[in-house]
């Protein structure tokens, strides 16, 4: 469940295949590695959201049920908002424990854009877990088990996502620095997956393809389950 490492490795990869970058920024030194980029606790939230029976199910090949909010529905995205809080440097940590100097760049670039380009898009609620993690779970499948959501799925899975987070303790119990750092690096994780997914399929190439399928189950595995 080192999805930093795991983030870091596929930003390597995945910048091999781009143009070198022009000016670069100058970047923090490499910070210690931990066991998970978001802690202990959060780590635990993610693995009891996914052990939910509603959300367990969809994620083992169920497709997303429920009826329309706010019926069927227990909380409400309040519920999973958070006011951001902590150092923001989820794209500097990938950045700069890359050796290239050049790759560092691109990683900088990409995961900055990343960020921007999801929170800016229309009917994205910021600062919400919720539909951070319903991005992972959706990029993640998409390659694992080639499933693909529609709309309304999707807007299914967003509120069991949400649910399930909502209802675990450890969630409950997480902090603002926590879930923002989870936040970002599930946003990250997500664009990753599929910038990388989407160019294997437009290059025909088979080994970035790979890489962005063992991105995904990596992403899966950090909510226990396995592909």
């Amino acid at each position: 469940m080192r999805m930093l490492f795991r983030c870091l490795v596929a930003v390597a990869a995945w910048s091999a295949w781009l143009p070198a970058a022009g000016a670069q920024e100058a970047l923090p030194p490499p910070l210690p590695k931990r066991a998970t980029v978001w802690g202990e606790r959060m780590d635990q939230a993610l693995r009891e959201a996914a052990s939910n029976p509603t959300l367990y199910v969809v994620l083992h090949g169920a497709e997303p049920a429920g009826e329309p909010a706010p019926d069927g529905w227990r909380h409400g995205f309040d519920a999973t908002d958070f006011e951001p809080a902590g150092t923001r440097d989820i794209p500097e940590r990938l950045a700069g424990n890359l050796n290239r100097l050049d790759h560092r760049q691109l990683s900088l670039d990409l995961g900055r854009n990343i960020l921007a380009s999801v929170e800016s898009s229309p009917g994205f609620r910021r600062n919400n877990l919720a539909y951070a993690l319903t991005l992972a779970v959706a990029a993640s499948l998409r390659l694992t088990d080639l499933r693909q959501f529609d709309a309304v799925q999707e807007a299914r899975l967003l509120r069991i996502v949400n649910d399930a987070l909502a209802e675990s303790p450890a969630f409950q119990t997480s902090t603002a620095t926590e879930r923002t750092t989870a936040y970002d690096a599930l946003i990250v994780t997500s664009g990753l997956i599929s910038r990388m997914t989407d160019d294997a399929i437009n290059r025909k190439d088979r080994e970035l393809a790979e890489r962005a399928r063992i991105l995904a189950r990596e992403t899966l595995a950090s909510l226990g389950i396995r592909r």
